[in-house]
């Protein structure tokens, strides 16, 4: 199959091509789309990513939103496939569905044009591996894209299909099978920076940055080639994770190198140029919900593509509603979709005139190029990331990016660390001159804006601890440690989930009461919800069922508020198939999805 493939896609000219080689041959072939051209600091990447790997080493690249980072994973899979000589697969791990769906669509469609007599070997090569979407269960394919949830997993001993065999002692299931995967990979992490943002507990860290760290250092410590992809990570928080590691490792410093946006000459004059002369304007306004509104409705009459952004599902759908009351044909996007639902959002993102209300799930892996955004205040790498939708294509010349405050920032809309809010605000408003702020979203500074490179590292000035999970570190790499051991942490420790506060819990909204129950089946219509939302929706009364597993067969047990956290219990041990609720309709509708 893998010489079939390769014969296909004509990339067997040589065995001795480089990944930059590759890289060429895959805009030759337009599997990036027609008219696309090499980007330099990719090529360079590139270039570096062979050197690193060779030493099983570590590279670090940040740049800026929409440059095409995604690259160096396509052109790294043809590698593996090609000449697997420093690592046999690449696994691409990301912090958000949306993205790994997106990331595994673009594939598929870069081998519909030229490569597309290769088209039906893909999906035998390649996988997305996630809740539902079971394309390599064992990490094994020669890609897979995944969740962060779902490779610490398989780090820690417990491949997810094989839960209740270790958790009813039946065996250790295959654990060696995933991590083996893993060590002979090329790991590329993709938006890291997203850790960054989560509430800290009180030793000035989150959970899942320091299980985040503990995978760093096992990864490091094996000697397996990693790429750390982001486009908003501080200088000073990368040097000290790269100064953390160097101490976990005790004097055995790793080979790694810093391809930092900006620095040491790492710049592309013509992207600099091409974002530079975009007039993309930026003002802070406030306050309250009623400002969303009101902008909104004054740039409906002028645009055609207008982006709002909130930081939480009630707050969308309130101004959702307003927009809708108001006679706007606004859309609305959240997490509480159920997959169909969402693609049909997403295509009618495809024309020329629409209204997008979301929350910050817009901010990667929807490609959509907006006129104007109004978004809530949020920490400075997500306000990058949301600026990033607009003026995206190439060809647009101009944008909008609207700031809203709002006295919910005062205790971070109970998602983002309170600090990093107020010193985005107070970044905003030092370079603001009666309500304009003066900054450049994808590009450097100059001397009238601030870049987005220094309105980051500002906001993220004071030192970030990166700690290590001692725990986390001893189960993925001591065997004295076994898979039960991991259940048993992840059940009292951890409630359900290494990264956090609660495990996703699948809730069927199928409005049939004939529910087959194969992965298809609950893939489309179930929706990830957490402890939270099943504990509110009890609270209103809504009637929830437990599906569990019960000697080979399905039974289905009422769900009773005082029983919300036996559902862990019932997760790790493998017998919970999903959640099922039978009067859906109460509380999903496709245009608003769940409101829990």
């Amino acid at each position: 199959m893998v010489l079939e493939f390769l014969e296909k896609v004509s990339l067997r000219c040589s065995l001795m091509s480089s990944l930059l080689d590759i890289y060429h041959k895959l805009i030759s072939t337009n599997f990036f789309g027609e008219g696309a051209e090499p980007r330099p600091l990719l090529e360079v990447a590139l270039e570096t990513l062979e050197d690193t790997a060779k030493r099983g080493g570590l590279l670090i690249l940040q740049l800026p939103t929409g440059y095409g980072k995604t690259a160096i994973t396509y052109s790294s899979f043809i590698n593996a496939v090609l000449q697997p000589n420093f690592f046999w697969r690449v696994i691409h791990v990301s912090p958000l569905r949306t993205l790994i769906d997106d990331i595994y669509r673009r594939l598929v469609e870069g081998f519909k044009g030229d490569l597309k007599d290769a088209y039906h070997y893909v999906n035998r090569l390649a996988g997305m591996q996630m809740m539902y979407s079971a394309g390599s269960p064992y990490l094994q394919k020669r890609l897979v894209i995944t969740t962060f949830d779902t490779f610490t997993l398989a780090l820690a001993k417990v491949p997810p299909q094989e839960v209740e065999d270790i958790a009813t002692g039946r065996g250790h299931g295959h654990f060696d099978v995933p991590r083996a995967s893993v060590l002979e990979s090329l790991v590329v992490m993709d938006e890291v920076h997203s850790f960054l943002s989560e509430p800290l507990d009180k030793t000035g860290t989150s959970k899942a940055l320091q299980v985040l760290m503990s995978a760093l250092h096992y990864l490091v410590e094996s000697r397996v080639p990693l790429v750390l992809m982001t486009a908003t990570m501080p200088e000073k928080h990368v040097r000290s994770m790269l100064h953390t590691i160097n101490l976990l490792l005790r004097g055995s410093s790793p080979y790694y190198k810093e391809l930092y946006y900006g620095k040491e000459s790492f710049i592309d004059k013509d992207f600099e140029h091409e974002q530079s002369s975009k007039n993309i304007e930026t003002k802070l306004v406030g306050k309250g919900l009623q400002a969303f509104v009101e902008q909104a409705l004054e740039y409906a009459s002028s645009y055609n593509k207008l982006l709002v952004v909130l930081n939480t599902i009630p707050r969308a759908l309130q101004v959702y509603r307003e927009l809708r009351g108001k006679g706007l044909n606004a859309l609305l996007l959240h997490s509480k979709f159920k997959q169909p639902d969402r693609d049909e959002k997403l295509e009618k993102l495809k024309s020329d005139r629409w209204i997008l209300v979301s929350t910050q799930v817009v901010e990667v892996g929807v490609d959509i190029s907006a006129e104007v955004l109004v978004t809530d205040v949020a920490p400075a790498n997500n306000l990058v990331q949301r600026a990033g939708r607009v003026a995206r294509r190439k060809n647009d010349s101009e944008g909008i990016v609207v700031i809203v405050e709002d006295d919910e920032a005062s205790h971070g809309y109970h998602i983002y660390n309170v600090n990093l809010l107020n010193k985005t605000i107070e970044e905003l408003r030092r370079h603001s001159d009666r309500a304009k702020v003066k900054i450049n979203w994808r590009s450097l500074g100059n001397d009238e804006k601030i870049g987005y490179q220094d309105f980051v590292n500002n906001v993220y000035s004071e030192d970030q601890r990166f700690t290590f999970d001692v725990t986390y570190y001893r189960l993925i790499s001591s065997y004295y440690w076994t898979p039960q051991d991991s259940i048993r942490l992840l059940t009292e420790v951890y409630d359900g989930s290494f990264l956090r506060s609660s495990p996703l819990i699948p809730l069927l909204v199928s409005p049939s009461e004939e529910l087959t129950l194969s992965t298809s089946f609950l893939a489309v219509n179930s929706i990830p919800t957490d402890l939270g939302d099943i504990a509110r929706l009890l609270r209103k009364g809504i009637r929830i069922e437990k599906i569990l597993r019960d000697k080979g067969e399905s039974a289905r047990e009422p769900l009773k508020p005082q029983d919300v956290n036996s559902i862990v219990r019932f997760i790790m041990t493998g017998r919970l198939i999903a959640l099922y609720m039978p009067h859906a309709e109460e509380v999903y509708s496709q245009s608003e999805g769940l409101i829990p």
